[in-house]
């Protein structure tokens, strides 16, 4: 008996020293719910799709990725909706998937999970410069998400498919890498936020070992703050420092966020899973204004939450086996010795029981924290067993858990022994991809479509949904397969169709109108031009039915093009072959024709030639029917179809050159009655010619016996003179005549 004095004291002792507590500090109550805005919509103002990072300028407006919609959205504290920039592409300005956001004087950064990429843009939106692309390199990125600035202006991304922490100048020049992947400290498992303080210390968010981890600006390991100091963290994605050095941490998997100290302590949280105020439902990140005011993206409600803050006193502070409920707990220390001394009924008794923990044993989680149904441990002593205790948790997170039995005989002695308790997760998450998606093209290879929201669930929390989508989808079908991963690194795949189709006929504009000079009555060629042609999809063909030559006229043109998808679409052109060229007429020769008349002469003119680049109507001329002696002008006109006219002159000379055909009377044989002077009646000559004659003959004086020749000449107006000859014969063929004397009666003598 003298011994159990010491004996108990020694018991008490060591239950003393075993017992943890949380060291004191100044806690604050949860804030409270100032405000909300923000709802699920697609392509409308101050709407969210899925957001994902938030930041605040010194100005107090907000920023925030919106994952969905490819773009970031600016409000003021208030949330009213100030602008908005971003759409999805490639391109500068252009986003895929948007996630961490930070600010820093008048340079907003964009985090693009998908492109591998940072942006930086003025307050205002305006694109500056990027940097990043995916690799492991220095520089390059792997599914990149959360973004800080310290307070000189350098950049820290959490590049968290390469387990690391980027720094870069705030121009995006690489200055160095932070960690590697591990378990230990100053490295990380999937690191998603980052946060830097007043002094420049950096904070990560380290999701897959549940801690948060700080480090110098210069990446040296400071510190971890886990479960150890107080705060049980399931998958944090963000975290903010406020002017205290105060860590405010979304603990997603818990869909809380918690607050801790600069030192690690507890501080206080709030929040559970659901959708009304106070209540989240996969919070993405958090940040607080200069006022202390929290701002929490709460991205399965598509909405921004804003708590303001209030402080109270809180002496001890614990929390409960599944970290959503913030107990405080004021206990004296007559109450901590009455719980912790045992009951002692055999103080001779000092030899400790043997006891048996329940077997070790491995379930399958279902929840993030589940409840375990551990069994009985076994325990046997001298004298009697009085009580069998564990340490188990009402609910065993994932992983192993050392549960500690204890076994307590009359005497005091204390026996222990240890059970593992280990939670598995092998089990996929549930994941329904969006509805397929069918839209018209807008281009063959360059169609930007909103694939919608998947749907996710994991008992213990989904770590990430992402797709196999294309930046761009093709014309037909695609396949998109969506891939929902938890904390555990079980995956499961969803389909979704999305459906390029084209059924928008081209656009068709046919070349100019043409007006062209004829060259040809029906074979003109000439340069239509091409078409231009655009489509949402490809241009299979661009044909029209025009002919090898063109007529004169006007001519309609068709135009056809016809896309891939057998979409086609016409347009006209008109084609006019004019015609204002007159014929090239030449006439015939200029005539001189004999006269054979004085006015109807009828003469041959001849063809005139005619040449033209249409249709010859006509060739005319105005020569009369008959021609008059002397030089008549004949006007020659050609016409063609289209009524051009040409004329031209020919001369006709009718000329007299022939002389006057002249017939002498008849040649004449007379008896002379003169030797000298018979005068004789010559008859007259005849003459015919075109024109008027004047007959004469040289006959000036009687004619004398014998032969005389009488010359006749015929002359006509043109001067042209014809003779002919008359013989004369002034013959003497009778006998004188002799008269005889009277008769004389002579007497005879």
């Amino acid at each position: 008996m003298k011994t159990f004095p010491f004996l108990l004291i020694g018991i008490i002792a060591i239950l003393l020293a075993s017992t943890f507590f949380i060291p004191s500090s100044s806690a604050t109550t949860a804030p409270q719910y100032a405000t909300q805005w923000g709802s699920y919509g697609l392509g409308k103002l101050g709407q969210f799709a899925f957001p994902q990072g938030i930041s605040m300028d010194s100005a107090g407006n907000v920023y925030v990725t919106d994952l969905g919609n490819r773009r970031v959205e600016k409000f003021d504290f208030n949330g009213n909706f100030l602008d908005t920039w971003g759409t999805k592409g490639n391109g500068d300005g252009e986003f895929q998937s948007p996630a961490g956001i930070a600010v820093h004087g008048n340079s907003v950064y964009v985090v693009d999970n998908e492109l591998n990429t940072i942006q930086e843009f003025d307050t205002t939106g305006k694109f500056v410069t990027q940097w990043g692309s995916k690799g492991s390199d220095n520089g390059q990125f792997l599914l990149p998400q959360g973004i800080a600035t310290d307070p000189s202006g350098d950049v820290y991304v959490a590049d968290t498919g390469n387990s690391r922490i980027a720094k870069f100048s705030p121009d995006g020049k690489f200055i160095t890498s932070i960690g590697q992947s591990g378990l230990n400290d100053g490295q990380f498992l999937s690191p998603r936020g980052i946060a830097a303080d007043s002094q420049g210390s950096i904070y990560v968010a380290d999701s897959g070992n549940n801690r948060i981890e700080k480090f110098t600006q210069d990446g040296v390991f400071l510190k971890t703050f886990s479960a150890s100091s107080g705060s049980n963290f399931k998958t944090p994605l963000g975290l903010s420092v406020d002017s205290s050095g105060n860590i405010y941490v979304t603990d997603t998997g818990n869909n809380q966020i918690v607050e801790i100290n600069k030192d690690g302590n507890l501080l206080t949280s709030w929040g559970s899973q659901g959708t009304g105020p106070d209540f989240f439902d996969n919070p993405r990140d958090v940040t607080i204004d200069s006022a202390g005011n929290v701002y929490v993206v709460d991205g399965s409600n598509n909405r921004i939450q804003k708590f303001g803050s209030l402080s109270s006193p809180m002496s001890q502070t614990s929390i409960s086996g599944d970290n959503q409920t913030q107990q405080t707990q004021t206990q004296s220390t007559d109450q901590i010795q009455q719980s912790i001394i045992p009951k002692i009924t055999n103080p001779n008794d000092t030899t400790p029981p043997t006891i048996t923990a329940a077997a070790d044993m491995t379930v399958q989680a279902s929840g993030m924290l589940t409840p375990v149904s551990i069994g009985q441990a076994t325990a046997t002593d001298d004298t009697s067993v009085t009580s069998i205790t564990n340490d188990a948790p009402s609910k065993f997170p994932l992983g192993t858990t050392i549960v500690t039995w204890t076994a307590t005989d009359s005497g005091g002695n204390i026996a222990k022994a240890v059970q593992k308790i280990t939670v598995i997760d092998t089990t996929a998450p549930t994941l329904t991809a969006p509805p397929n998606v069918t839209i018209e093209a807008k281009s063959p290879d360059h169609n930007s479509v909103d694939l919608g929201l998947p749907s996710a669930y994991d008992a213990v929390g989904v770590l990430s949904v992402t797709n196999d989508a294309p930046a761009y989808f093709p014309l037909g079908q695609t396949i998109v397969t969506w891939t929902a991963k938890d904390a555990s690194g079980n995956d499961a795949t969803a389909k979704q169709v999305v459906t390029i189709q084209d059924t928008t006929p081209p656009i068709i504009h046919a070349p100019s109108d043409i007006t062209m000079e004829a060259t040809s009555a029906t074979n003109n060629v000439l340069d239509l031009g091409n078409a231009t042609v655009t489509d949402n999809g490809v241009i299979q063909s661009v044909t029209n039915n025009a002919p090898k030559t063109f007529p004169i006229g006007t001519t309609t043109v068709t135009w056809t093009a016809k896309d891939a998808a057998g979409n086609g679409a016409t347009d006209t052109q008109t084609v006019k072959i004019v015609d204002t060229t007159p014929p090239k007429l030449t006439p015939p020769s200029n005539v001189v024709f004999e006269a054979t008349s004085i006015t109807d002469n009828q003469v041959p003119l001849g063809n005139a030639t005619v040449t033209d680049n249409g249709i010859i109507q006509s060739i005319t001329n105005n020569a009369p029917k008959d021609f008059p002696l002397g030089k008549t002008l004949v006007l020659w006109t050609a016409k063609d179809a289209a009524g051009n006219i040409s004329n031209a002159t020919q001369t006709v000379d009718v000329v007299d050159t022939t002389a006057p055909k002249i017939t002498p009377p008849k040649d004449i044989k007379v008896e002379a009655t003169s030797l000298t002077d018979n005068t004789i009646s010559l008859g007259n000559a005849t003459a015919t010619d075109v024109e008027q004659v004047t007959i004469s003959n040289n006959v000036t004086k009687p004619f004398p016996l014998g032969k005389t020749l009488v010359l006749w000449t015929a002359k006509d107006a043109a001067g042209n003179i014809s003779n002919a000859t008359q013989t004369v014969d002034v013959v003497d063929t009778n006998a004188p005549k002799i008269s005889k004397p009277n008769d004389i009666t002579f007497e005879a003598t």
